[in-house]
């Protein structure tokens, strides 16, 4: 009985093993997914780029309008 006991001990990874196992399990995964979330990076970056051109665009119209209206304001009084 006790030397079945440990050989199901021995069969048994130790905490180390399986940390190390998880670890090449998770560098899998990320080196697997890395591309993906390469694109994201970029895609995220394209994003805000043209975020800040319409904004930019946006307060410059905004500026535009205003003195046109306040020109116009002018001419009439």
């Amino acid at each position: 009985m006790l030397h079945l006991i440990l050989n199901v001990i021995r069969l048994r990874p130790c905490k180390q093993e399986l940390r190390k196992d998880k670890f090449d399990l998770a560098e899998s995964r990320y080196k697997e997914l890395k591309p993906v979330l390469d694109e994201l990076e970029k895609l995220e970056k394209e994003q805000k780029a043209e975020e800040e051109e319409d904004a930019s665009w946006m307060l410059s119209m905004k500026r535009s309008n205003e003195k046109a209206k306040s020109g116009a304001h002018h001419l009439f009084f």
